[in-house]
């Protein structure tokens, strides 16, 4: 996530901020974050989105995030249990630059004692409800979505969430049980991922992106 965050920031470096998308950016970041997954991975991707807020859109990247969140409160839910921090179902997010995320402090690494630099401050542009991020349908919407509000010449996909080794990514706690077992559950598979390119390729025009992460 901190290499992410770098690089995103050497894109936009001496670009302003902004809140809204232009009409077409040099680049688009898709960044499709399943926070909503065993294994403690629901304090990473809040940390992943505190790290991203350090950069946040300009006129030369949009940041776009479709983030899932658990039903059991995160390190964000537990720090602010009431409010529009709490929340459980799946965003989408065009990130804003938050102050409180400039690097000054420790806290996207949990090391602050300064809770506002957990909180989140990009508001969401569209609450989806509980999805399956190991769907790839669902990332193939992603994308879609992401295409027609924040069109860019370039895009950059990058993919979050606790891994399969072999077999696949993005676990997905909250889904149905995986069709291969069903104790367990449901995550992206190399098939799935692969199928999910081939359509984004299609939606592109017929041309890949330009990075997947």
């Amino acid at each position: 996530a901190a290499i992410l965050a770098i690089a995103l920031g050497a894109a936009v470096l001496a670009a302003p901020p902004r809140a809204a998308a232009q009409a077409t950016a040099p680049w688009t970041v898709l960044v499709y974050l399943n926070g909503d997954a065993p294994a403690g991975y629901a304090d990473a991707a809040v940390r992943i989105f505190n790290e991203l807020e350090q950069v946040g859109s300009t006129k030369s990247v949009n940041c776009v995030v479709q983030w899932a969140r658990p039903s059991q409160p995160d390190v964000l839910g537990a720090l602010f249990p009431l409010g529009d921090q709490n929340w459980y179902s799946t965003r989408r997010y065009l990130v804003i630059a938050d102050p409180n995320q400039a690097g000054v402090n420790g806290s996207p690494d949990g090391q602050a004692t300064n809770t506002a630099g957990f909180e989140i401050s990009s508001p969401p542009l569209v609450d989806l409800g509980v999805l399956d991020m190991g769907n790839p349908t669902n990332l193939v919407n992603f994308f879609q979505w992401t295409q027609a509000r924040f069109p860019a010449q370039h895009y950059a996909l990058v993919l979050s969430g606790q891994g399969k080794a072999y077999q696949g990514m993005l676990v997905d706690k909250s889904t149905v049980p995986s069709s291969t077992d069903p104790n367990l559950p449901g995550y992206l598979t190399d098939v799935g991922l692969q199928n999910a390119m081939t359509q984004i390729k299609t939606l592109n025009g017929g041309n890949n992106i330009d990075a997947l992460i």
